[in-house]
């Protein structure tokens, strides 16, 4: 080892001014992470106290919807669920003149839940139009044995295919409606039918206001939106 490879010792005054140096060092570690964590805190309060304009924000970007743009089609159809509301929407835009006629979701059928021989959600719809004052010969069944909305995409393209229909209506919630546009108009992609899908407001919750009702719908929609794009 030469003379310049041989560790110098440090000098007494330097030691005693570097062990005067590690409290302070120490005092800013702890200040700067505790100024860390206030942020950090703060930033987590602004979100819980702001979580309701972040949460119609997100809806906003998520929904999709023609409802100011629905101009006059062959048909609306009723995707099954939502009476309360689909069926009311279907009946309004028939009888405004929008649609010639309504297509009822043919569900599937279940012993225990028939009426008329067809199953009950189906049964029910037909009478609820014709309580609504739509006549029977502009209510009409598609598909058969239905149980999800991708099978209901389906059966609509084999309507849209012999009937050769321009535009439908398929009147939807606010949340579920980029789900429904998105099996829509990859099923019927290559027919002549315009897909509409005008949101509705869903009787047991508003979007636009955060509640457990509306938060738990909305997080069911994106795993659903999930998973139809990773199946179909």
């Amino acid at each position: 080892m030469g003379y310049l490879d041989t560790p110098r010792p440090v000098p007494l005054h330097h030691r005693a001014r570097r062990a005067e140096m590690k409290p302070g060092l120490k005092e800013r570690r702890v200040i700067g992470w505790s100024v860390i964590v206030l942020c950090l805190a703060v930033f987590l309060l602004a979100i819980w106290l702001s979580r309701g304009v972040l949460f119609r924000i997100a809806g906003d970007l998520w929904i999709v919807s023609d409802t100011e743009i629905v101009s006059s089609a062959e048909a609306v159809a009723v995707l099954g669920g939502g009476l309360r509301t689909r069926l009311v929407a279907a009946a309004e835009y028939y009888q405004k003149g929008a649609a010639q006629k309504i297509l009822i979701s043919n569900v599937r059928h279940r012993k225990s839940e028939t009426l008329d021989d067809l199953p009950w959600e189906t049964a029910t719809s037909r009478i609820i139009l014709i309580e609504l004052g739509v006549p029977r010969t502009a209510i009409e069944l598609f598909g058969t044995e239905l149980s999800s909305t991708y099978e209901e995409a389906v059966a609509l393209r084999e309507w849209a295919l012999r009937t050769h229909a321009h535009r439908l209506i398929v009147p939807t919630e606010a949340f579920s409606s980029r789900r429904v546009r998105w099996v829509l108009e990859r099923e019927l992609a290559g027919t002549e039918t315009r897909i509409q899908v005008p949101v509705l407001e869903h009787p047991g919750y508003s979007r636009s206001e955060l509640s457990k009702k509306a938060f738990t719908a909305f997080q069911l929609e994106l795993v659903k939106y999930l998973y139809y794009r990773l199946k179909y």
